[in-house]
């Protein structure tokens, strides 16, 4: 898992400190398994993917990029 989150950055161009790389590392593994998961059992006529929000926690993307405010 390590090496495909390190090629999803390469692509994505995100460079971090090692503290943030973990700390987003964590919540990539989470999307990750729940893309997988749910690419697995759903028969649905689209797929979930990895895109350049991969390593944010759904609070994250929500606070950062709808202005949902905690």
């Amino acid at each position: 898992m390590w090496n495909l989150y390190e090629r999803w950055q390469r692509y994505h161009n995100v460079s971090l400190d090692l503290n943030e790389k973990q700390r987003c590392f964590k919540a990539f593994m989470d999307n990750a398994r729940y893309i997988h998961q749910f690419n697995k059992r759903n028969n649905t006529s689209y797929k979930l993917g990895l895109n350049e929000f991969a390593d944010l926690t759904i609070d994250e993307f929500m606070s950062t990029y709808t202005g949902l405010l905690e």
